[in-house]
């Protein structure tokens, strides 16, 4: 489902992230690493999941 919006919304329009780290919840980088498998999982390219873990937040933070 979440794919789906992304794709609906556009790619270059959205970020992934997380907020694991909890004492309840995996580590914030297996958080992401679980997050990018489902989106790969539900159709979204590499180069769209690439915008959204690495080129929108990078943009986001003018770098």
């Amino acid at each position: 489902e979440l794919a789906k919006t992304i794709l609906a919304i556009g790619s270059e329009k959205c970020i992934l992230s997380t907020d694991f780290g909890q004492d309840f919840h995996p580590m914030p980088a297996e958080g992401m690493r679980m997050g990018i498998a489902t989106m790969l999982r539900s159709g979204m390219e590499e180069v769209e999941v690439g915008m959204l873990v690495k080129d929108n937040p990078s943009r986001l933070m003018g770098t």
